[in-house]
């Protein structure tokens, strides 16, 4: 037992036991993006022996904590005692959670979370009153879909309505409930349940280490306080050499490469052309999605960080490149420009590993055809607790595809109110000439369109 207590609160067990968590959680990271997140889990994170391991660290960090007598104001103590939270609590998670799936059909209702094989039923009922699905114009593609429920607590004497759709969850006698999916014949929803009773417990744990990491940089023992006393030491000119070493290696490899071609030609052209009529562009007002104004610009901006993740692409703003799209669709949709996360997308897709930005033409076949089509349908049927990080990543994909395709053919730019409408509607390029009878206001719009085309 003596020699068990001397192995279990060693520094030296800590670490083979913290590098064998850091390896286990990077193969369970590549294991969920090749197979899944179900895989992962089975394999690694709910196994018995990364349980085995995560148990034996906490009782390591236990023994060290207090084998040292630690003080709790010091940082180091307080990042111990952080993590042993962190892992208390994520036990709890793992033994007492529930993270599971409900599926109701209209008119009916439920309290049967099912969770693999296990069957678990909450002490309410949760009645489906209506199911609503919209698409994106001219794609069959989901652009959001919600649920009108009602909870039905009879033990409490408790009824309400509540509406679930994609960021607004539902939470009610611990239990979160999210908008995953829907039945073919879209008269059915299926929501993903989740019952957390660690993650207070998490929460603290990170709260403390969040401390001990304020409390390292004033502490004067600390490694940060010495590497600033050994900067301090240096010269000047050791210090603007590493930074500017440092910024020539970042710079090498940002910047996109692009094929020597007529594209290319164009790009700088407009980038160095379209900044004048880009910015009268973004002032003006358009309608958005749930009938909010707002400046043009602001949601050119929105667009830009979607597709790419950046505020600014190749020297243009999100004026220029929105501008651009609709103004030349057939280029733009060449131009890498919708980001890619995962490599196994990028492989499927016929691309490097490592390129960042595709472009739209990319996702389809000298047919038309889209090529994720099976697999895009297949990761939305799935509960997000069964996704992966390449499911997710297609979901993700499918949804920038539509911004860019409404992007290039003008459906996002709802600039034109509808006259005598009630709901005060707007309408955006293709509806103003397929639903207004306004000839003056076609064509000059129409002149103002073929100025724009053959500047």
């Amino acid at each position: 037992m003596n020699l068990l207590y001397k192995i279990l609160s060693s520094y030296g067990a800590m670490i083979v036991l913290l590098i064998i968590l850091a390896v286990a959680a990077a193969i369970g990271t590549f294991l969920e993006n090749d197979f899944g997140n179900q895989y992962a889990k089975e394999y690694i994170y709910t196994s018995f022996w990364y349980q085995t391991v995560l148990l034996l660290s906490s009782i390591n960090m236990v023994f060290i904590f207090l084998k040292v007598k630690a003080k709790l104001l010091r940082p180091g103590p307080i990042f111990h005692f952080s993590f042993i939270l962190i892992l208390f609590g994520a036990f709890i998670t793992h033994h007492f959670g529930i993270d599971g799936y409900m599926h109701i059909r209209e008119g009916e209702k439920s309290n049967l979370i099912v969770v693999g094989e296990q069957h678990i039923n909450t002490p309410f009922y949760i009645s489906l009153q209506d199911f609503k699905l919209t698409r994106y114009p001219g794609s069959n593609a989901p652009s959001e879909y919600s649920s009108d429920v009602t909870v039905i607590d009879e033990l409490n004497n408790k009824e309400f309505t509540a509406n679930i759709y994609m960021n607004n969850t539902l939470t009610y006698g611990g239990y979160k409930f999210f908008q995953s999916s829907y039945d073919e014949d879209e008269k059915g929803t299926i929501l993903s349940v989740n019952k957390d009773p660690g993650v207070e417990i998490t929460y603290l744990g990170y709260g403390i280490l969040f401390l001990g990491l304020i409390l390292v940089l004033f502490d004067k023992k600390s490694r940060f306080q010495y590497l600033i006393r050994e900067i301090k030491k240096m010269p000047i000119a050791s210090i603007s050499l590493i930074l500017a070493m440092s910024l020539t290696h970042t710079n090498a490899f940002s910047q996109d490469n692009l094929n020597k071609s007529y594209i290319e030609t164009y790009l700088e052209d407009h980038r160095e052309n379209s900044k004048e009529l880009a910015n009268s562009f973004g002032t003006l007002i358009v309608q958005g999605a749930t009938g909010r104004m707002k400046p043009l610009n602001t949601q050119n901006r929105e667009i830009l960080y979607k597709l790419t993740g950046r505020s600014t692409w190749h020297g243009m703003d999100a004026d220029q490149i929105v501008l651009g799209m609709f103004s030349r669709p057939e280029i733009w949709k060449k131009v890498n420009i919708i980001k890619v996360k995962t490599p196994k997308l990028r492989k499927l897709l016929g691309v490097s590993p490592t390129q960042k930005l595709v472009s739209f033409s990319t996702f389809f076949g000298a047919d038309g055809k889209f090529k994720l089509s099976e697999e895009t349908n297949r990761a939305n049927q799935l509960t997000p607790s069964q996704r992966g990080t390449f499911e997710r990543d297609l979901i993700s994909v499918d949804e920038l595809l539509n911004i860019a395709f409404m992007s290039q053919r003008g459906m996002l730019l709802k600039l034109f109110p509808m006259p005598d409408d009630p709901n005060n509607t707007w309408t955006d390029m293709p509806g103003l000439f397929m639903e207004m009878d306004n000839s003056k206001l076609k064509k000059e719009t129409a002149e103002l369109l073929n100025k724009v085309f053959n500047r």
